[in-house]
């Protein structure tokens, strides 16, 4: 099964902490497999095989994120690598060279090149895919302009590439006191989609300041609507919830990435509304309605484009 998820992982574009979470698993099943004292050499070979598959998975994501210089260069460092583990395993290997039939020699001969792969792994983790991943936050925030803060960041997959994306949706320094002021009726929040490259740089894609509500749009009772932003496989999906009322609704609004146009488009915009049960014997709250807008509705409309202010 493990080797399965590894062989899965080498479709993906994976996180440093997924990466990091499936070595320190492998590592963790291989000390419960060695303390069950059953099979222990097995157990040790099947390790060595884990980590190995998982080195290779590890080399391709990172070789994925970089430019023809630095896949060079990273070669060119593996390959040194190479050449200094096959040195540490012959040392591995003649040590007690008398007792090479001996299972429990195999067994630590064996956790010894394990521990020397699992070095490795954790090294390329840390050094190139967390450093990435940390470059991008650094990225991020340049995109902020002045005035504005950070309301929410989601990473994801906004065009069906290999390299990680970002949807950044600000809101307005001091938010809450401005929105109380009376000549100001909407604080709009700028909703950004930053898109990744093969040089570990973010491009901004899209902006529209008109995809999320405000913070007093729904109403005092229901007060700020906005929920999260998810992303998955090309789509996003912004979604707002309404709490404190025994009437709420909800709405997600759907964009789909265009291959062709390379931008995002409208796909659906979906609402559903909720009451108050008059039957004492069943939910207290139920949905009462629901609507959905598909491009039958409102034609082609880009993300830019949007607007939910819209009546």
């Amino acid at each position: 099964m493990r080797l399965l998820l590894i062989t899965f992982l080498l479709t993906l574009n994976i996180s440093a902490q997924t990466l990091h979470e499936t070595l320190m698993k492998l590592s963790s099943q291989n000390l419960e497999c060695l303390d069950a004292e059953k099979n222990v050499l097995e157990c040790s070979q099947k390790y060595y095989k884990q980590l190995d598959s998982l080195l290779n998975v590890v080399y391709k994501n990172i070789q994925e994120n970089l430019n023809e210089t630095k896949k060079q260069d990273l070669q060119n460092r593996q390959q040194i690598w190479i050449k200094s583990r096959d040195i540490q395993f012959k040392k591995i290997d003649i040590q007690n060279k008398e007792l090479v039939n001996n299972e429990d020699n195999l067994i630590a001969k064996t956790q010894a090149k394990c521990d020397f792969v699992f070095e490795r792994v954790s090294f390329l983790i840390a050094t190139y895919i967390s450093k990435n991943k940390n470059n991008f936050k650094d990225q991020i925030l340049q995109f902020v302009p002045a005035g504005y803060r950070i309301l929410d960041t989601v990473r994801g997959n906004l065009n069906n590439d290999v390299y990680d994306d970002y949807i950044m949706v600000l809101k307005k320094n001091n938010e809450l006191e401005l929105s109380k002021t009376a000549n100001i009726k909407i604080l709009k929040r700028p909703l950004l989609i930053l898109v990744g490259n093969s040089e570990n740089n973010l491009v901004l894609k899209g902006r529209n300041d008109n995809s999320v509500l405000c913070i007093t749009c729904s109403g005092v009772i229901h007060k700020d609507s906005y929920e999260n932003v998810i992303i998955k496989n090309g789509y996003f999906f912004i979604e707002h919830h309404t709490i404190g009322s025994n009437d709420k609704w909800s709405r997600i609004i759907t964009f789909k990435y265009n291959s062709l146009k390379d931008s995002w488009f409208l796909d659906q915009d979906a609402m559903e509304f909720f009451g108050r049960n008059r039957d004492k014997n069943g939910e207290a709250i139920i949905k009462t309605s629901e609507t959905i807008l598909t491009k039958k509705d409102f034609g082609t409309v880009p993300f830019e484009n949007y607007n939910i202010y819209k009546k």
